[in-house]
């Protein structure tokens, strides 16, 4: 049962760390000076536990996924990163806005998350998003009546 109690407490003066168990204390106390013992097997970088030796190397230098477009270099670690960057390549774009009345695609999904954005924001009006939206209603309508749209309006 978790009590939420973190009874191993850090000795050190300024560090108000603590851990539930006294393993995780013992590693904790090799930041405040441990020695560094553990050398990453492919550049100088030295660490203070094995396993923020083999950490390193995974994120930093093991890079299965490559891309296989002539003259593109890029690496990735996860085969989902590799087959969002070949988007870039085909000119697709799957990742559609989803608010009404908006056209908007994009080839990666943190620049549909920050498109998105944009819309929570109140910069794009173009049609309400609720009922009692009167700004959006405004501009709808002076828009409607202007009919000089090239985005969405056919004519």
């Amino acid at each position: 049962m978790h009590t939420g109690e973190r009874p191993c407490i850090c000795p050190h003066e300024g560090c108000n760390k603590s851990f539930v168990r006294s393993v995780h204390l013992k590693r904790h106390l090799l930041s405040h000076g441990g020695e560094k013992l553990f050398k990453c097997s492919q550049c100088d970088m030295l660490f203070i536990t094995k396993h923020n030796s083999k950490r390193h190397e995974q994120r930093a230098h093991n890079r299965p996924f490559k891309c296989n477009v002539n003259g593109c270099d890029e690496q990735f670690t996860k085969c989902n990163q590799l087959k969002i960057h070949q988007l870039v390549h085909t000119c697709e774009k799957p990742f559609k806005c989803k608010e009404r009345g908006c056209l908007a695609c994009f080839d990666a999904p943190g620049k549909l998350r920050r498109h998105q954005k944009r819309h929570d924001k109140g910069v794009f009006p173009f049609f309400p998003r609720y009922r009692n939206d009167t700004f959006a209603h405004d501009w709808l309508r002076k828009h409607v009546s202007s009919h000089k749209c090239i985005l969405f309006c056919e004519g």
